[in-house]
Parts: structure tokens; sequence; C-alpha cells
């Protein structure tokens, strides 16, 4: 195999590779302006909650036991921790 190409082989690749860049360009307009949403899964867990008041803590038995609760203000000294069924304060 030659570690060199012909002019019209480097005309080729170039042109596949700004055919392939134009594609990715047009999906990411379409993410960017809501018309194709991108597709995402998030992995993880979600086991620190956090909200202004209490008004914002999910019910205890929506969260998974051992998931906490923090009210962020200026002491950050309102914390709960849920067993699956209640939230205890800690």
């Amino acid at each position: 195999m030659s570690e060199y190409f012909t002019s019209e082989q480097m005309r080729d690749l170039l042109t596949d590779t700004k055919d392939a860049v134009e594609a990715l360009e047009e999906k990411v307009d379409k993410m960017l302006d809501g018309t194709n949403p991108a597709n995402v899964q998030l992995t993880g867990s979600n086991m620190e909650l956090y909200g202004a008041s209490i008004n914002d803590r999910p019910a205890a038995n929506t969260v998974p036991a051992g998931a906490t609760f923090t009210i962020v203000d200026r002491d950050l000294d309102k914390n709960w921790i849920s067993d699956g069924t209640n939230w205890e304060e800690v």
C-alpha cells in the first residue's frame, strides 16, 4: 500500500470529509434550534437534593432511602435524610 495519495484520491477524501462535517453541522443546528432535540441518557443517582424552601422537598417515598435534602441558604443547616418513607432531620 502506498503512503502517498493521488490528487484524485486526496480530492475525494477532502470531499468526503467536507460532506461529513456539513452533515454534523446540520444535526447540531437542528439540536440547537429545537427542531430535532438531542436524545440523552443520564446516568448516576440523584441522592443529594437541594431547594430554596421546605416546599421544594419531594415526598420521602419518591426518593431512594438515603437521599438527602438541604435547604440552600446562608447557613446550609437545615438537612433531612429519607428512610424511604419519611424525612428525618439530621
